[in-house]
Order: C-alpha cells, then structure tokens, then sequence
C-alpha cells in the first residue's frame, strides 16, 4: 500500500474514532508534511513497508535543521507518526512498526513568569467591568482555572469556608 493511501485510511479511522476536526487537521497536517519530504528525499511516492526508523529520524532532524521547528513542535509530529504507525500496523498495511523504537523528544520545561502582588492589583484596579472584577479576583485569590471559573455554579461554593 502506498503512503498516501495509508494516510487516506488513517483519516477515515480518525474520523470514525470522533476526533475533533482540530486533531484530525493537525494529523493530516504531520502526515503529510511527512509525506513531502520522504516524496523530495527519494523523488517518487513510496510504499509504506519501505519506510524505515531512519527516515522518521531524517524527517525530524529535517523539522529542526531545515524547518526550524521547536521541540515541542517536533515532538507533536513524533507523537503523530508513532499514533499513525501504531494504526497501519494494526491493521496489517504494514510488516513492522517503524515508529515504536523511537525515544521522545526532549522537552524544556519553561519557566513560568508571574505577577507580583502589586502588579496583580493594579491590574485588577485597572478593570472597570464589575464581573470582570470579580471574575479576575477570583482565579488569583482562588488558583483556578478559567474553565473551571467559568463552570463554577452557587452550589459548589461553600460560604462558611
């Protein structure tokens, strides 16, 4: 079977799988980012059992040297390609899983960069809108989340503490 084809089938599973059209849009996005370069590297399509480990490794040094693309980013497109390969061989369009040996990429962690207390009142001084206000104090004083902020309803707040 060919790599596009493979990729078409892999579409369809995503699709059948309810991923969002986000995730499926990111996927095909990697798929084929992959796909030209493998098609440019040996300047014909290419069946998918004649992939091997050391043109994943060529696609993400490609990603970083040629692309520029952070390790987060090559990272996503690893996760991509294992998640495909784990489908194609699944499915037996493949001999072996090309992907599976693969180590993740290393990741740096950032380091977070908060306001001062004097910056978080002026901030919140700063904002006229009454429920923006309140909003605002809360996830400082609270720590929570936006969406949790914003699920909150009068029955999960306990006023005695």
């Amino acid at each position: 079977m060919l790599l596009h084809e493979s990729i078409e089938k892999y579409k369809q599973y995503l699709i059948t799988m309810d991923k969002s059209k986000e995730t499926i849009k990111g996927y095909m996005s990697d798929l084929s980012s992959f796909q030209y370069f493998l098609e440019k590297k040996y300047n014909c399509p290419l069946y998918i059992n004649e992939i091997q480990t050391i043109d994943i490794e060529d696609y993400l040094y490609w990603l970083k040297k040629e692309k520029h693309l952070q390790s987060t980013s090559r990272s996503r497109n690893l996760y991509t390609l294992k998640s495909f390969w784990k489908y194609v061989h699944n499915k037996d369009f493949c001999i072996k899983n090309v992907a599976a040996l693969l180590e993740p990429i290393k990741l740096q962690k950032k380091e977070r960069v908060y306001l001062s207390p004097g910056e978080v009142n002026e901030l919140i001084n700063a904002i006229d809108h009454p429920l923006i206000k309140v909003v605002s104090q809360t996830l400082y004083y609270t720590g929570m989340r936006i969406g949790e902020c914003l699920n909150l309803k009068l029955k999960d707040v306990s006023l005695d503490t």
